[in-house]
């Protein structure tokens, strides 16, 4: 039994390198999947080559049409509310939570809010 007992500085080799090689697997793990970055969290090599002409008009293109789609929007919420009776700003939390996922965190929320109002009211 006296046999298989490291030597305290075995013990504390062991250690050491366990520890660095602990150390270069979390550093392995944390630039997995991400490209190297300066210290201004800026992508070490920047390529102005793949911003040529056609991508900055598609990009421009693309900037404008989220606009108009957001003006187009706006103006189809704010005309049926107004034909419903209803506040566009609320059609507008419906239409954005029935669109996403959070319709039903939304609903339990409206629900909890709407019996606070008829509960404890004023």
């Amino acid at each position: 039994m006296q046999a298989d007992r490291q030597s305290p500085s075995e013990s504390a080799e062991i250690s050491a390198a366990l520890a660095a090689d602990e150390a270069v697997e979390k550093a392995a793990r944390k630039v997995r999947g991400r490209k190297a970055k300066t210290s201004d969290h800026q992508e070490a090599i920047i390529k102005l080559d793949e911003l040529h002409p056609l991508a900055i008009e598609t990009m421009i293109a693309d900037f404008k049409h989220a606009q108009d789609a957001a003006t187009v929007l706006g103006e189809s919420i704010k005309a049926w509310a107004e034909k419903a009776g209803i506040q566009s700003s609320v059609l507008r939390k419906f239409i954005a939570a029935r669109a996403g996922e959070s319709f039903p965190d939304k609903k339990r929320d409206a629900m909890q809010l709407s019996l606070l109002f008829e509960e404890i009211g004023e």
